[in-house]
This record gives structure tokens, sequence and C-alpha cells, in this order.
């Protein structure tokens, strides 16, 4: 199964998607400073820092372009990655 659109929340910034996809992959029991590092991590090694507080949006609804939507997307991947090594 692939999915044909991007994993995020239309309705959430970049941001709190990123941290959103942290809470939920990080360790039960990870300091809020090291989720925030994380994210922090994340958007500046994906270059998203200027868009971190965009409504990630939709067709419907104007936000991110289709290849930011994507970057954003990579974003929770990144942070699924992250959260592994800090297990």
């Amino acid at each position: 199964f692939v999915p044909q659109d991007d994993v995020v929340h239309e309705s959430m910034t970049v941001r709190e998607n990123l941290d959103y996809s942290a809470a939920l992959r990080l360790q039960r029991g990870t300091p809020r400073r090291v989720r925030e590092a994380t994210v922090r991590g994340v958007l500046g090694m994906l270059g998203m820092g200027l868009v971190q507080h965009n409504l990630v949006g939709s067709t419907a609804r104007k936000g991110l372009s289709g290849g930011q939507r994507k970057v954003g997307a990579k974003c929770a991947e990144h942070a699924q990655k992250t959260s592994a090594e800090h297990a």
C-alpha cells in the first residue's frame, strides 16, 4: 500500500505537525526539551524553518505549496528516524 496523499494534518502548522509526530513516536517519558530539540533539528535539516508557522493546507484550503507539503511529510519521517536514535 502506497499512500497517494501526504500524511499531514492540513489544519495544523508545519511545526505543530512535526511536534505531534515527534510526541507520538518518541519514547514515552521523553523530556519536552528533547522533543523540541528534535523538532528544531529536523526543521533546520530540511530547510523548513521559514515556513514552520504556516498552515499545511490542502488543495481546497490555501497553505503550503505542493513541494513544501512533500518536504513537510518528510519532516515527520525524519522525526521518526530521529526518535529511533534516542530510543
